[in-house]
């Protein structure tokens, strides 16, 4: 509620009067709410990792991973719902090191935070009333949440299972994004990595240019 919370108490004419733009201002609120959940996030899974790796004994970080893998549909895999399955493309998977492969799944968690917070931030743009926003935002996030769990264990309804690519929670574990398991279990081989970094990106673009056009043209009495 960053942007509604201004709003709902009233400080919001006292904000717009500082000598800076509009979209200066909400640009450094989303600036803001971005690091705070980067460091909310991404400081207790780096410290985790560090204490397992301390009491097990830290991962070679040049050993190898195979990652990438491309999966496409094919009609001799035959799922218990009569469906046609997938199966993996031909040389395309690829290794890299253990070192590279958690730098790029960190990269991922950057990104799937960017787009998560994005949507967020529209929502509290949107509405003025703080508790509404509150409100709405778990509302989402509850659904976002069922949707991704349902994708990760293969249970995702026949009726959401062509749009899935497109929710940004179907890319919400990056290391299966990364091994490419993530379209196997969905049974759909469009989601891929470059497939989620775009939709990271979309997702980011639009409701961060939804928001700052708002909030821009807003008619602060109103």
């Amino acid at each position: 509620d960053i942007v509604s919370f201004e709003y709902s108490n009233v400080t919001i004419k006292m904000l717009l009067a500082k000598p800076a733009s509009r979209f200066k201002i909400l640009l450094s609120k989303f600036i803001a709410i971005l690091g705070a959940n980067v460091f909310l996030v991404m400081v207790p899974q780096i410290t985790t990792y560090f204490v397992l790796s301390f009491m097990d004994g830290f991962p070679n970080l040049s050993e190898v991973m195979t990652v990438g893998t491309v999966y496409q549909y094919d009609p001799s895999v035959v799922l218990s719902n009569s469906e046609v399955g997938v199966s993996p493309v031909l040389g395309s998977s690829y290794i890299i090191s253990t070192g590279k492969y958690l730098i790029y799944m960190a990269g991922l968690d950057l990104l799937f935070i960017l787009g998560c917070v994005s949507i967020c931030f529209l929502i509290s743009t949107l509405i003025k009333n703080s508790a509404v926003t509150i409100g709405v935002s778990v509302g989402i996030g509850l659904v976002m949440s069922i949707i991704g769990i349902m994708t990760l264990s293969g249970a995702i309804p026949k009726a959401l299972s062509k749009i899935t690519p497109y929710l940004i929670m179907t890319y919400s574990s990056t290391d299966m994004i990364l091994s490419g398991l993530m379209a196997k279990r969905a049974n759909n081989p469009m989601i891929t990595v470059s497939m989620g970094i775009g939709v990271f990106i979309v997702y980011t673009v639009v409701c961060f240019g939804i928001s700052a056009f708002v909030f821009c043209k807003r008619d602060v009495l109103a």
